[in-house]
């Protein structure tokens, strides 16, 4: 991941769970809608996503992205672990019927430049959500 030509800018990476914690940060979720995981800045990132369901029963985990019409929705079964990579991530949530956990690890690339400038590339207007490959 490349920032602006900018010497005001550098890549940070944030990290929930993994190597520096030896284990995945588990999650104890509710029954009903659960917000584990929201980026309230507006920085471009890449975040990788890895979960598994701990608990008995399935469980509906919605990805939503800021260029996104709508969320990346899937239903994990008991046991079962997903990971996917996720350009502009904005939030994590999940619904659940009987409540349990989930043992989850994050890692997002994001660029910060000091001094933004006021206009948008317009080379940056194109559709990510239709993209079938990431960079």
């Amino acid at each position: 991941m490349s920032c602006k030509d900018d010497q005001n800018c550098h890549v940070e990476t944030h990290t929930i769970g993994g190597p520096e914690t030896s284990v995945d940060t588990s999650f104890n979720i509710v029954t009903g809608l659960n917000t584990i995981f929201e980026d309230l800045t507006n920085n471009h990132n890449k975040t990788l996503i890895n979960i598994q369901n701990n608990g008995g029963s399935p469980i509906v985990v919605n990805i939503n992205t800021r260029e996104c019409k709508g969320p990346i929705s899937f239903t994990l079964n008991s046991g079962r672990r997903r990971a996917f990579q996720v350009e502009d991530f904005d939030s994590l949530t999940i619904n659940s019927v009987d409540g349990g956990s989930v043992s989850l690890f994050v890692q997002k690339t994001f660029c910060i430049c000091c001094e933004e400038e006021k206009e948008e590339s317009s080379s940056s207007s194109h559709s990510k959500c239709e993209s079938s490959s990431s960079s």
